[in-house]
């Protein structure tokens, strides 16, 4: 939700989706109304796919609830806050399943490596950006086929920012002024993110970095938020 840079950290609105089905759409810059809560979540959308191992098929179910609130208030004020379980499926062929060695292995086999990894991820608590993990677990079992099916969830602690907007026609700025949630190495500097284009339509939220540094990571993507 957040990288380091220059002159304070740059506040990612926009580094999300949210879809059901079909990617959203994003509207061309329009400005409009943003008070009130807006929800997205975290899917394939973002991540993407994983190309790993050629086979390799990666998934995120409707039942990962992992996602981004936003709510803008009328005072000026804003919060993005992080919350719900990430639920995500990988289906590695049999020729994917390789060992610390290098070497082919079982999916049951396959199934302990990851989780006596996960685990130490588990017990250390955090991750890199500080947020708290509250369960990390990965279960892995043979399909019919041969191909092994993991399944991972994660339940994180609720995180996010707070701080003030402004809009001027079709841009929108954000300042953070505080971090929750985080553990105590994670919390970033406050800083500015924007102006960026914004367009509310309906029920959608449309928001679009000025400047895309990467498109093919999940940062400085398009946005599409609902409430």
């Amino acid at each position: 939700m957040a990288s380091g840079g220059s002159g304070g950290t740059h506040v990612d609105i926009s580094d999300a989706s949210v879809t059901n089905g079909a990617c959203p759409t994003l509207s061309p810059a329009c400005g409009g109304n943003l008070l009130g809560t807006w929800h997205m979540r975290f899917d394939n959308c973002l991540f993407g796919t994983i190309n790993s191992c050629a086979g390799t098929s990666y998934s995120i179910p409707p039942e990962s609830t992992w996602g981004l609130t936003y709510t803008f208030g009328a005072d000026g004020t804003f919060s993005a806050m992080v919350s719900g379980d990430f639920i995500d499926t990988v289906r590695y062929p049999p020729a994917c399943l390789y060992s610390d060695a290098g070497a082919v292995q079982a999916c049951a086999d396959f199934n302990r490596t990851l989780k006596a990894s996960y685990s130490a991820i588990g017990d250390a608590g955090v991750t890199s950006f500080g947020t708290t993990i509250k369960t990390f677990n990965v279960d892995c079992s043979s399909d019919t086929d041969g191909t092994c099916v993991c399944v991972q969830h994660v339940a994180y602690s609720t995180y996010g920012v707070t701080g003030t907007y402004t809009t001027s026609g079709t841009k929108l700025t954000l300042i953070a002024s505080g971090w929750t949630g985080l553990a105590d190495s994670g919390p970033p500097d406050a800083g500015v993110n924007g102006p960026i284009d914004y367009c509310v339509s309906g029920n959608a939220l449309s928001l679009l970095s000025d400047v895309v540094s990467d498109p093919s990571s999940s940062h400085d993507k398009p946005t599409v938020l609902t409430r």
